[in-house]
């Protein structure tokens, strides 16, 4: 069975180049009945148009990758389509070889992956992006924009290929290791910290809400928002974060939440209150 493979010859290294590149259509098609599972199918094409011959042949390796649901980020997919694929060159060659193990072995790969994925893809690299683009542009740069493309995006397609020489080189070598290091749980929790980190460091710097409170006693001016300065600093701005996500956590739709923002704002500034 596929076991890990020292080094890759030229044939094979442009082979995973056809990987990374068919990556790009992973994203392409998304149904509520199979999720990705035809994204997933074209990204497995290099390796069912190497391994397979006859038409036959390829039409059944792919109507088997369109059997079962499949989600997972495109930037970490060729692990997966790395690891089927060496699965499905050792099925070409072995007439005994049961097909049944590559279905498993891609749901079982597809939980672990998906989860490392959306950790360092959208719970890190993108909120880096974004703090990084958003502080620049609010500061009148497009510097922000051109930012937050290369961080969101230089990570991504690096992952992508690397991801599939990996899953490649390995093959059933991978799952062992994921299952046994407990790597899953330790990288996702160190992406999690790094990203609710940033969150907090975003929500400091860019959500901005004080008060216009004040009383006079004695003819001297008390203003509210310096007393909360004093004993909590940033208050406000963490109180407003925490009600938006609690309205989206209601799947409140993102128009409607602007609409209120809005609103408040607007009624906090005739009333006199902020």
């Amino acid at each position: 069975m596929s076991e890990n493979r020292a080094n890759l010859t030229r044939d094979e290294k442009k082979f995973v180049r056809e990987l990374f590149f068919w990556d790009h259509l992973f994203d392409t098609c998304y149904n509520y009945q199979l999720q990705l599972s035809i994204g997933f199918a074209l990204s497995m094409w290099p390796a069912i148009r190497r391994f397979y011959k006859t038409k036959e042949e390829r039409a059944k390796a792919l109507t088997r990758h369109l059997m079962m649901p499949y989600n997972n980020g495109a930037p970490m997919n060729t692990l997966v389509s790395g690891v089927c694929s060496a699965l499905e060159e050792e099925a070409s060659q072995n007439p005994d070889f049961d097909t049944n193990i590559i279905t498993n072995i891609k749901v079982g790969l597809m939980g672990p992956v998906a989860a490392i994925n959306d950790s360092f893809f959208f719970g890190t690299f993108r909120l880096i992006a974004s703090a990084i683009g958003i502080a620049l542009c609010t500061k009148g740069s497009w510097l922000g924009i051109l930012l937050f493309i290369l961080i969101n995006n230089i990570p991504r397609v690096l992952s992508i290929y690397y991801c599939g020489v990996l899953g490649y080189k390995t093959g059933l070598g991978l799952l062992t290791d994921l299952s046994t290091s407990g790597i899953v749980d330790k990288v996702s929790k160190a992406a999690n910290i790094v990203g609710v980190t940033i969150v907090g460091a975003m929500t400091a710097m860019m959500v901005s809400l004080n008060t216009t409170v004040s009383w006079t006693i004695g003819g001297e001016v008390y203003a509210l928002q310096n007393y909360l300065n004093d004993i909590f600093p940033m208050l406000l701005p963490l109180l407003v974060t925490l009600g938006l996500y609690k309205i989206l956590s209601k799947r409140v739709s993102m128009v409607v939440v602007m609409l209120l923002v809005l609103g408040f704002s607007i009624l906090g500034a005739l009333v006199g209150i902020i």
